[in-house]
């Protein structure tokens, strides 16, 4: 997971920092990328619900001492001790946190088959103590296959393809499509189907088709207010 930090705000050619975050193990030591095993305990405590690490970033290049030429980001992340994630997506940062609160999801494939629903959409509440067996997250929508998937779901197991045959949820964008400064995702709490706020969604690794969730119809304000279906907008 990297971050940058620009020499100067005004003008981003000048370049600057990229920095990877660093997650530090309960016993203390930096959680570092491992040859020998990828699941260490370690990865598992770090892959635990309810537990709590500290963090930090470190500096993997920085253009004022290192230059402009072409760099592995990977491998420095690496060699400077910042922690490993599986393929880090979708990053978010929470609304009316001042961007001091971020979420990522790691895309891990085996989800696809173990809930039996191809890919689906989940909705979890940051309030919520999901250790207690009494709450769970609420699936929002499963996806079937569009005609690039299906095809695709018959070379399964041919030697060298890797795709899923499914249609990946990803792309989650929720906007009233202001450009600016105050439109910054994370910067206002959105209200979806209301005051021009839209909601829209992407089906990967098939048509890539773009979707619409728009309020049902008959739905209004006071009642039902988040409940949507599918549009075909792209």
């Amino acid at each position: 997971m990297y971050r940058f930090i620009p020499k100067s705000r005004h003008d981003l050619t000048q370049c600057g920092k990229l920095q990877a975050l660093q997650v530090r193990s309960k016993a203390g030591p930096p959680i570092v990328f491992q040859t020998a095993s990828a699941l260490t305990p370690d990865i598992k405590d770090l892959h635990t619900y309810g537990n709590v690490f500290s963090t930090g970033w470190v500096t993997v290049h920085d253009t004022d001492t290192d230059g402009f030429a072409v760099f592995n980001a990977n491998a420095l992340a690496k060699a400077r001790s910042a922690t490993p994630f599986k393929r880090p997506e979708n990053g978010q940062f929470r609304p009316g946190t001042g961007f001091r609160e971020f979420y990522f999801d790691e895309t891990g494939d085996t989800l696809h088959a173990q809930r039996n629903a191809l890919d689906s959409a989940w909705l979890f509440d940051v309030d919520v103590d999901y250790s207690d067996p009494a709450h769970k997250p609420v699936r929002l929508m499963a996806q079937g296959r569009d005609p690039s998937a299906t095809i695709d779901s018959g070379l399964q197991g041919t030697p060298g393809f890797r795709n899923d045959g499914d249609n990946e949820i990803t792309g989650f964008h929720v906007s009233d499509g202001d450009p600016s400064t105050h439109g910054i995702l994370g910067a206002r709490r959105p209200r979806p189907f209301e005051d021009g706020w839209r909601v829209f969604y992407t089906g990967q690794h098939g048509d890539n088709v773009t979707w619409e969730i728009v309020r049902a119809a008959g739905c209004d304000d006071d009642e039902n207010e988040n409940e949507g279906h599918h549009g075909d907008h792209r």
